[in-house]
Order: structure tokens, then sequence, then C-alpha cells
């Protein structure tokens, strides 16, 4: 087990809070639920790649 497991995920949990809390208005774009869906697990989680789809998109701004 690695010694700095519980840093790590306290720095993503961070991480991801900011990026929320400073763009609000971030929303899902041209994204389907299986383009969201977990493939592999090397530490990061890696979205499929199928078809010419770039998988997980998001749109930041403000939507009309």
């Amino acid at each position: 087990m690695c010694v700095a497991q519980n840093m790590a995920y306290a720095e993503m949990y961070i991480t991801s809070a900011t990026i929320i809390r400073r763009f609000p208005d971030m929303r899902l774009w041209d994204t389907t639920k299986r383009d969201m869906e977990y493939v592999h697990d090397y530490f990061g989680g890696m979205t499929r790649h199928e078809n010419g789809r770039p998988g997980l998109k998001v749109k930041i701004g403000k939507t009309m």
C-alpha cells in the first residue's frame, strides 16, 4: 500500500472542488453516458475512445 495514498486522495478532492467552485457554469457538452464509463484504471480513470468520439468534454461559460 502506498504511504501517501490518503494525501493523494485529499489533493484530488481539493483539486476537484476548486475546479467546480471556480467554474460553476461548467456543463457536459456532446457527451453521452457511455463516454463517461471507466474502461481502465491505471492510477487515473481512462474513458473509452471509439468511432472517433473524443470521450468526456465540458464547456465552460454561460449557456444560453
